[in-house]
């Protein structure tokens, strides 16, 4: 089979490379296929390992991904919020609030976060920190029916009750 006229002198060429970029492209080949042959993990491939095994209901190992994937990318948000999340469903609630603190850092107008610290801190009887934490999603996302349902369950646990006909706050 002939060669086509197109194909003829359309590959890259090294020999106009100096030598240093040379061996920057061999160095960034030789990086890149250890990563490949060794099967290193990102930080997305083992926050998503959590979430499969936290969907399986296997939230120690979840845990345990989330944790591996926050130490390649501390700034993965979503890896705190959901390690907050499984702590919680384990019982875990002080490092549950600690993991919400950290999702809070890194993304301080995330309701779901502030809405999910609250709730754990009602677990723990916190409720005027509780508190605090629903009025702060509320400020971000007056609509969230969750939160809104989830102040009153704090309110109503410290023994207030607003009057349904003059706002006033019961005790």
């Amino acid at each position: 089979m002939p060669i086509s006229p197109l194909l003829i002198n359309k590959g890259i060429s090294c020999k106009h490379f100096s030598k240093s970029m040379k061996l920057v492209l061999v160095a960034f080949s030789i990086l890149l296929l250890t990563g490949l042959v060794c099967g290193q993990q990102t930080a997305t491939d083992l926050f998503n390992k959590g979430a499969d095994l936290s969907n399986r209901g296997q939230y120690e190992a979840a845990i345990k991904a989330y944790d591996e994937a926050i130490k390649l990318d501390p700034k993965l948000f979503v890896a705190w919020y959901n390690k907050g999340n499984d702590l919680d469903t384990l019982g875990e609630f002080n490092e549950s609030v600690e993991a919400y603190d950290e999702a809070i850092k890194l993304d301080p107008t995330d309701v779901a976060s502030w809405s999910s610290k609250g709730a754990v801190l009602g677990k723990l009887g916190e409720y005027n920190e509780s508190i605090a934490a629903f009025d702060e999603a509320l400020r971000l996302n007056p609509d969230d029916v969750r939160t809104w349902n989830n102040k009153g369950t704090a309110l109503g646990l410290q023994g207030m009750y607003r009057d349904n006909f003059g706002g006033r706050v019961m005790n």
